[in-house]
């Protein structure tokens, strides 16, 4: 879906949306789905976290190896987000926030910077770019299911069993936990 040349087919580019171009939608101007996602957003009935996948809720290698196949395959991503809103019987979209792939390719030990006293440091030195690498090695790990408001604990278990169904096993206690949705509730 299209709204103000904005494609709106991940939770984030919402964030791109201004005030206006929400409050204008209604009536027969826009499709039922976008009217109806323009209102759930004006009265904040938002998408919730339903799940969230962190390194440690990874059961094993190969559910790590799976989980980064699904960060390089945004087909997959859409498919599967279709496929658990449906079997957990919602027609509002699930969405399956996965992080971007870094856009920086070298760090700053090739830049030199010259000081004061004539002397030479890297960039590196200034700020220390593998720290920031590290982090973002930890922040690829994390992922979250978002649910239409209500259907949280729903679609959670049906992300667990679609997960699974892909071979990318979950702990169910550490996703639901991060998620602030306890198991058995």
């Amino acid at each position: 879906m299209t709204l103000n040349n904005i494609k709106l087919d991940e939770a984030p580019k919402f964030l791109l949306l201004e005030d206006p171009n929400v409050f204008c939608i209604q009536g027969d101007t826009y499709p039922k789905e976008v009217v109806e996602l323009a209102d759930n957003i004006k009265h904040r009935k938002l998408p919730r976290r339903a799940l969230v996948i962190t390194k440690e809720s990874l059961m094993d290698d190969a559910s790590r190896t799976e989980y980064f196949r699904l960060l390089d395959n945004p087909a997959l991503r859409t498919s599967m987000e279709l496929e658990i809103a449906k079997k957990s019987g919602t027609k509002a979209p699930v969405f399956i926030d996965l992080p971007d792939e870094p856009k920086f390719l070298i760090t700053g030990q090739h830049s030199l910077i010259r000081q004061a006293s004539r002397s030479y440091i890297t960039l590196d030195d200034l700020y220390p770019a593998a720290g920031w690498v590290a982090g973002y090695a930890e922040y690829r790990y994390k992922a979250y299911v978002f649910a239409p408001l209500g259907l949280e604990e729903r679609v959670r278990d049906t992300a667990l069993d679609v997960f699974f169904e892909h071979a990318i096993k979950l702990d169910p206690f550490k996703s639901s936990e991060l998620a602030k949705i306890p198991i058995g509730k």
